[in-house]
Parts: C-alpha cells; sequence; structure tokens
C-alpha cells in the first residue's frame, strides 16, 4: 500500500493519504503535507518536536495535527524524517501525541519546497473501508 499520493486540484495541492490503521494514514498525512515544504533527503534525526492535540473527532484531530505540524516546521525551523504517534480515546474525545524525529533546517543541506498557507475543509474526508484508512486533504499553497 502506498503511503500517499498527489492528486490534481486547480490552485492548489491536494493529496490522499493512506494506511492500514487511524495512527498510519495520520502519519502518512504529516508526511504528504512535509512533502509540500521539504525535501526528506538529508536529515538527520538528532533532536524531537512534540504534539499533542485533543479533538471531539478524527476529522478535527487529522486537522488540527496537521496545523501543529506546520508551525513546527514554520516556527521552529524544523524538518523530519520520522515520527513516533498515538491516538486513544478518553472522554469522548481523542487525543493524539507525536514526536517529530529530525533536525533543525538548514537551507544549505535541506531542500526547501513550497509554502501552505492553510490547510482547507474543502473537499477533505477521512474514513474507513475494508480495515484500510484514507484522507484526503487540500492545502493552499
Amino acid at each position: 500500500m502506498e503511503k500517499f499520493e498527489f492528486i490534481e486540484h486547480e490552485g492548489e495541492a491536494a493529496f490522499k493519504a493512506y494506511g492500514k490503521s487511524l495512527e498510519e494514514v495520520f502519519k502518512n498525512a504529516a508526511f504528504a503535507l512535509a512533502s509540500v515544504m521539504f525535501s526528506q533527503k538529508n536529515i538527520d534525526e538528532k533532536k524531537t518536536e512534540e504534539i499533542f492535540v485533543v479533538a471531539p473527532d478524527k476529522e478535527w484531530l487529522l486537522q488540527e495535527f496537521l496545523q501543529e505540524v506546520m508551525l513546527v516546521i514554520e516556527g521552529k525551523n524544523f524538518v523530519f524524517k520520522n515520527m513516533d504517534l498515538k491516538i486513544e480515546t478518553k472522554n469522548e474525545a481523542y487525543e493524539l501525541r507525536a514526536k517529530l524525529i529530525g533536525e533543525k533546517m538548514d537551507p544549505k543541506r535541506h531542500e526547501l519546497g513550497g509554502e501552505i498557507k492553510a490547510i482547507t475543509w474543502h473537499d477533505f474526508y477521512i474514513r474507513e473501508k475494508n480495515g484500510n484508512w484514507e484522507a484526503k486533504l487540500v492545502v493552499d499553497v
């Protein structure tokens, strides 16, 4: 099973992420998002950045998680190539804890891509079918 694929969408970037579990589809969505912003070549696993998100449902959780991933990339100039992620249900809400594993961005070593302005709700979904998960996202670039 592929991790993610970009799909055509006029004026914006769109992709589908796949996974055999909810955690895997969230990870692959984060890697797809990151691949718009930087190449994962030449990244050393020197440091971690932690993310914690609580949301009432899977859709909000994915949106909030990806917003936090963008904040780490842009706000902390952090690039990552690996991730630990766990999702739990507590008190009728979803809790996500993630560790992005990478290093401080170095323009001399890391290939930078485009800037993402926002993650939209347009054509957005996350769903499970026959034990496999799929998420579709459109990002404003």
